[in-house]
């Protein structure tokens, strides 16, 4: 008896205990794995809070500014702006705003081929250095911003990618000073191309660059289709430019307008250029796309010409030409609807540009055209905006690496926006 108890009371023999360690090894390794890549996600998640606060109160401070831009630029233009006390670069900044971002592209000096770049701190005027490093944590994060007039911009689809074009006509804002933030990493932007920024562009964001492209819009009788749109705008010099609406939204050297407009100056007996002839062209139409109830169709002409109302390097009421003539020669059978576009801050005296244009429409292939004419263009402005935000400082991981990157669309309502 007292053997077998002996036997009973005997511990763990050293092979056992090695066997238990291994058990024990096993079942720790992957509970510690998991625990690390809990934490991990959570500090990422947590991570990802932060950073998507500091680029929301970003974007909600770059509309800020714009707003307040787009007021003072009016004021500018609307000689409401006490030029007295301010200097030249003060003057060109309200006209402008910071980098010329309140022009369209059409309008920038000549010469020009891309917007120039500014820092944050400049731009957010009502925020000092000490409020970016905290408001966004500029020591860990860097925030590239691109912003644009959405006239300025084509959506071809529902993507839109920060390629050299389009990076050109933007005005770069940036946080830090680190050229390595500034869009030019070659993995991600004008570098190589190797691998773009791209953004999924909304249904919404879509139905306001058309909206914005298509800034007069006739009531449509029924079955009747636009054939095509043209814009004509003229620079501060009189030249015209004419923009197919088709072309760029398609953006393929295949695609041919319907409505062709080509244009020659008309010169006075001392040589001198007193207007343009603009002959309206059919194009190349499908056969498919217009069976026979050819009165059902017509076109649009937008005929900007905000440029000729005044000089555009100086803020008093000068006009830039005695008087212009236009004169537009359908060729067509389809109808035409000519629309003249004016400022919406006059600087002239209302007699003065009733008197500046002398239009004239002519039709000499059965078309129907007319004419139409505002005093005022719509009362709002749209920009895109886009930020990427990289990480400077990460625990893990590759610096400089996109953390966040947002677009969005700017709306100023002149009916809706904050006074003064």
């Amino acid at each position: 008896m007292l053997g077998d108890k002996n036997q009973d009371n005997r511990g763990f023999t050293y092979v056992e205990i090695l066997v238990c360690l291994v058990i024990i090894a096993l079942m720790v390794t992957p509970i510690s794995y998991s625990f690390l890549i809990s934490v991990k996600m959570k500090v990422a998640a947590v991570e990802m809070d932060a950073v998507t606060t500091y680029t929301e109160q970003l974007l909600e401070d770059i509309k800020y500014q714009i707003t307040e831009d787009i007021m003072l630029q009016q004021e500018a233009l609307g000689i409401r702006y006490r030029t007295n006390d301010k200097s030249i670069a003060e003057i060109k900044k309200a006209k402008e705003g910071t980098a010329q971002y309140l022009l369209d592209w059409g309008e920038l000096p000549k010469g020009i081929v891309e917007r120039d770049s500014t820092y944050l701190n400049t731009f957010l005027t009502n925020l000092g250095t000490t409020d970016l490093t905290t408001r966004y944590d500029t020591n860990k994060y860097a925030y590239e911003i691109a912003l644009w007039r959405i006239s300025d911009v084509s959506f071809v689809s529902d993507t839109f990618t920060l390629d050299k074009n389009n990076l050109s006509k933007a005005t770069k804002i940036y946080s830090d000073t680190d050229s390595s933030y500034q869009f030019q990493d070659a993995n991600d932007t004008i570098g190589s191309m190797v691998n773009p920024i791209t953004f999924k562009i909304t249904s919404e964001m879509l139905r306001t660059f058309r909206d914005d492209i298509l800034s007069y819009v006739p009531n449509q009788i029924t079955k009747e289709k636009i054939l095509d749109i043209n814009t004509i705008k003229f620079d501060t010099n009189g030249v015209p430019t004419v923009v197919n609406r088709k072309q760029i939204d398609a953006q393929s050297n295949g695609v041919e307008p319907n409505i062709k407009i080509e244009f020659n100056e008309i010169l006075d007996s001392n040589e001198m250029k007193v207007g343009y002839i603009f002959h309206i062209n059919k194009g190349i139409i499908s056969s498919t796309d217009f069976p026979e109830n050819e009165e059902y169709y017509r076109s649009i002409i937008e005929v900007d010409v905000r440029n000729l109302l005044r000089k555009s390097e100086d803020l008093s009421p000068v006009t830039t030409y005695d008087k212009l003539t236009f004169k537009f020669m359908n060729h067509t059978e389809y109808d035409q609807l000519i629309h003249i576009k004016k400022n919406l801050v006059e600087t002239e005296d209302i007699d003065i540009i009733s008197n500046k244009f002398n239009v004239v429409v002519e039709d000499k292939s059965g078309g129907r055209s007319v004419m139409t004419q505002s005093n005022d263009t719509k009362p709002y402005e749209n920009y895109l905006i886009v930020i990427v935000v990289r990480d400077k400082n990460p625990v893990q991981g590759q610096r400089g690496k996109v953390v966040k990157k947002m677009i969005n669309i700017y709306s100023y309502d002149v009916n809706t926006s904050k006074r003064r």
